[in-house]
Order: structure tokens, then sequence, then C-alpha cells
């Protein structure tokens, strides 16, 4: 994983933070998109009484889904949140969020993205950068 030490992630790159993370449920419609991300190692860095975190999209203006096992192309929220795609990394290809997942690529644009706990406590990008740094040093301080 490819972390910029000393620099606050946008509000696209924040999605690296979120690497080995879950899209377990996809809810709303354009122009406001609720994403659950069931990540509990970065989740359990804020506090222990849940499993995942909540991504507000707002302004968004494309959500879709290539799915590489049989190239099918999904934009139903239902049908996305089905699969529950694993997001390993993500790329910013002009204002697109370009998630890679296990299965496939998820491509996102929208405007602003609001975060909060699964408890409802609101959260920024650099408290998850933040605490995507101490876990990811702590793991590697482990693995040695």
């Amino acid at each position: 994983m490819e972390y910029k030490k000393n620099k606050i992630p946008d509000y696209i790159d924040v999605w690296n933070c979120f690497h080995d993370g879950s899209i377990t449920q996809v809810e709303g419609e354009l122009p406001n998109i609720k994403l659950t991300i069931e990540i509990e190692y970065l989740r359990h860095i804020f506090s222990k009484d849940g499993d995942s975190i909540i991504a507000e999209l707002k302004g968004c203006t494309f959500l879709e889904f290539l799915s590489w096992e049989n190239d099918e192309v999904l934009r139903n929220v239902e049908k996305i949140s089905a699969i529950e795609p694993e997001i390993l990394s993500v790329e910013k290809v002009n204002n697109k969020a370009h998630i890679i997942c296990g299965d496939g690529e998820l491509d996102i644009i929208y405007e602003d993205v609001l975060f909060a706990l699964d408890n409802g406590k609101p959260i920024t990008i650099l408290d998850i950068d933040t605490a995507s740094h101490k876990y990811w040093d702590e793991w590697e301080k482990n693995a040695k």
C-alpha cells in the first residue's frame, strides 16, 4: 500500500485508507449516495463499538462498477451492494475516483464526501488518514 507521508489525502485519495475494506451497502440515488464500508481494523482505531465507516457522497453524478468476472457494468445501487466490492486501491482519473476492487473496478464522480463511524460520530479525512497510518505503522512494526 502506498502512502504519502506528511500529506493529507484529498477527497479521492482517502479511499486508499480503506484498503481491504468491503463496501457492504450502497444506498440512495444520484446525487446523494451513502456507502457503508466494513473495515473493522480501521474502525477499531476509533472505538470498538462497530465495524464500519459510512461515506456520504454529495453531488454524486456517476457511480459504476465493472465486474471482472463477466465484464458486466452495473449502475444499480442494489446490484453493486450485493457484490460487496473489496477496496484495494484508488487512483484519481481527472475528477473520478477509480477504485480497484478485488473483483472489479468502481468509478465514482462526486463533489464532496462526509464520513462518520457507524455509531453516527462524524470523522474527517484527517482522522481517517491518521488512524490508517497508526494501524499500518503498527502492523509493519509487528511484522518484523
